[in-house]
């Protein structure tokens, strides 16, 4: 079984690496934390997001409004 980093998992998924940790807390994502650095199992990589991230301009027209 091969581990990976957190950061280079975040990358490849297109998130943040302190959400990559609330994942493996709820249990989404399997991981082993050693020492302060955590590593997430390769076969748990293939996790799907819920909903798509928000584009720029999706971001931009909410400001606008506000």
């Amino acid at each position: 079984m091969a581990y990976i980093t957190n950061k280079e998992v975040a990358e490849k998924l297109g998130m943040s690496h302190s959400h990559m940790r609330l994942l493996i807390r709820q249990g989404e994502i399997q991981g082993i934390k050693i020492g302060r650095d955590w590593l997430i199992e390769d076969d748990s990589i293939d996790y799907k997001r819920k909903r798509k991230p928000k584009t720029k301009k999706e971001v931009l027209s909410k400001n606008i409004r506000s």
